[in-house]
């Protein structure tokens, strides 16, 4: 999975305006993206730790499962993806013991996707029937975890933290970083030192009040300030 491809997909999802469309887009982006032949999207309350259902999208097509509502506790794998805000595969052993076998009937396995805004875990995804080359591993969670990131800035209708204006030199590390340049690049375009570099990004980071680069991108796209 190519960030500049994943990103190309984000600023697609920020560019839509109806809340329902952005679902569809996002759960759409792990088959599309990930090559996943299935996908569910869930909403997480902190509060209560409970996961209510969205969508999902397979191979016959989308749907509602606004029906489905649980109590994230009592599905202990699960709880743990969430609260490490990172992806996680859940083997059939695990689905067998502690899933409802209504929703896990004749999977092998299962990948949980946090879905986060900031330092907030918002919703997560299920995913499962990879139908891609090669086998998931650690860069495939890698790559789901950041999806799960980005996704879930767009999901935001309205950025509450106060930030301050960024420079011109800020905006451009911003916008290169969307295009999926490295640090070098970056420089190499810009005619100053890849410390320099870093010095604009964590002071946009520091700016936007976001966690890390990707949140930070996420952010400016859907806000404007790139794109």
């Amino acid at each position: 999975m190519e960030m500049a491809e994943m990103l190309r997909y984000l600023e697609r999802i920020c560019k839509t305006k109806q809340q329902e469309a952005k679902h569809v887009l996002a759960v759409r982006g792990f088959l599309d993206l990930f090559h996943f032949r299935a996908a569910s999207l869930f909403t997480y309350s902190a509060m209560n730790e409970t996961g209510e259902g969205i969508i999902r999208a397979c191979e016959r097509g989308i749907y509602s499962i606004r029906e489905i509502r649980e109590d994230v506790r009592t599905i202990p794998p699960m709880h743990a993806a969430i609260h490490s805000k990172r992806a996680d595969i859940i083997d059939s052993a695990s689905l067998a013991r502690h899933f409802p076998a209504k929703y896990v009937q004749g999977l092998s396995y299962l990948l949980v996707v946090p879905i986060c805004s900031g330092p907030l875990t918002i919703g997560c995804a299920t995913v499962t029937r990879y139908a891609g080359p090669g086998t998931i591993g650690t860069k495939m969670l890698q790559a789901l975890t950041i999806y799960g990131q980005m996704i879930g800035e767009t999901f935001i209708e309205r950025e509450q933290r106060p930030r301050q204006v960024l420079s011109n030199r800020e905006r451009e590390v911003l916008q290169r970083m969307a295009w999926g340049e490295f640090i070098k690049e970056m420089a190499d375009h810009m005619g100053i030192s890849e410390y320099t570099v870093r010095d604009y990004i964590k002071s946009a980071l520091r700016k936007m009040n976001a966690q890390n680069r990707t949140e930070a991108v996420a952010i400016a796209l859907r806000t404007g300030i790139i794109k």
